[in-house]
């Protein structure tokens, strides 16, 4: 055997039997032969480490970007826990994409709502939405992927806005993609528990976000 050849075991990651999870999710790992040739056990619970790979380019009209390295997923946006993630604002112009990692679980009876405003002190979000929109289940997949918003607000250069995420969905659940590492350090992160609660700042980390603006005609 070529000791240059890797090769892998692949398998579905099933979750309930969704119609579409056989796209949604994989699980890979390398195999190791002892001496006879015969596959040594696997260790399923063990990561495989792989070259990264460089930093791909921003898109047209990218204002911030977190990246795509080093995130993991949360699934626990319920009708009981909001999260929010503010973000600065590097260039004057429209608002007028923002893409968010998302999916969902259990078959939510509910859309995710996602609301912006404007950050206030600690960057919690102020009392005044000032964009909101209601996205369908239909829209959000099983597997995790962006989707895209669009407020078209007028944005100054410094400040500072929150997304909210949240949902009335008395089943099922909506995720994230989401990072402990400091990938993003002009936003925090926060999480509202319950109806009454409010809304308070997560030690470190970062969603997995974009924002779009198109800069203002001189």
């Amino acid at each position: 055997m070529n000791n240059n050849n890797i090769f892998l075991y692949g398998i579905d990651l099933w979750n309930n039997a969704a119609k579409n999870e056989a796209l949604a999710n994989y699980y890979w790992a390398p195999l190791m032969f002892d001496e006879s040739g015969g596959i040594k056990p696997l260790n399923c619970g063990e990561s495989a480490g792989f070259i990264k790979k460089r930093k791909p380019l921003s898109a047209a009209g990218t204002d911030v970007n977190t990246g795509i390295e080093g995130f993991n997923i949360k699934n626990d946006i319920t009708k009981d826990r909001q999260y929010a993630q503010s973000f600065k604002v590097k260039k004057s112009g429209t608002l007028y994409k923002i893409a968010i990692t998302l999916f969902k679980n259990h078959y939510p009876d509910s859309g995710l709502i996602v609301e912006l405003y404007k950050a206030g002190p600690g960057d919690l979000p102020e009392k005044r939405v000032i964009f909101s929109t209601n996205i369908s289940p239909a829209i959000i997949g099983w597997a995790a992927k962006n989707v895209l918003i669009n407020p078209s607000l007028y944005v100054k250069k410094g400040e500072k806005y929150t997304i909210v995420l949240r949902t009335n969905a008395t089943t099922g659940s909506y995720g994230f993609a989401h990072t402990e590492a400091a990938v993003y350090t002009k936003g925090k992160v926060s999480v509202k528990e319950g109806e009454h609660g409010v809304f308070n700042i997560l030690p470190s980390g970062s969603l997995k976000f974009q924002t779009f603006v198109r800069r203002a005609p001189y």
